[in-house]
């Protein structure tokens, strides 16, 4: 089943290439201070892995993957580039005060 592996990374492209134009339109086109620019370019290169990693997994006639290192390989760095971005777009400190309100 390669299929869903090629929509949800086209989909996953899609997302990243939104992101990046949001944040580009908000914070300039290079603001490498910018936690905000910096997640989502991390995201993108983590949309851009998991491209990677779906075709790396294709699998052939014979049921075999085709690239299975790529495969395994562009998931990892994906999962890792959109768990960074996730960690740069949490608040810097957290606030009791602003929990209980």
């Amino acid at each position: 089943m390669w299929w869903p592996d090629a929509t949800g990374s086209v989909a996953f492209l899609i997302s990243g290439a939104l992101g990046v134009v949001a944040v580009t339109r908000t914070v300039g086109l290079a603001q490498l201070k910018s936690r905000e620019w910096l997640a989502a370019w991390t995201n993108m290169i983590g949309s851009i892995a998991f491209g990677a990693s779906a075709v790396g997994a294709f699998i052939t006639k014979t049921g075999v993957t085709d690239d299975a290192l790529l495969a395994n390989a562009g998931t990892f760095v994906g999962a890792l580039c959109f768990l960074i971005a996730a960690l740069l777009m949490l608040p810097r400190r957290f606030s009791p005060r602003a929990a209980r309100a």
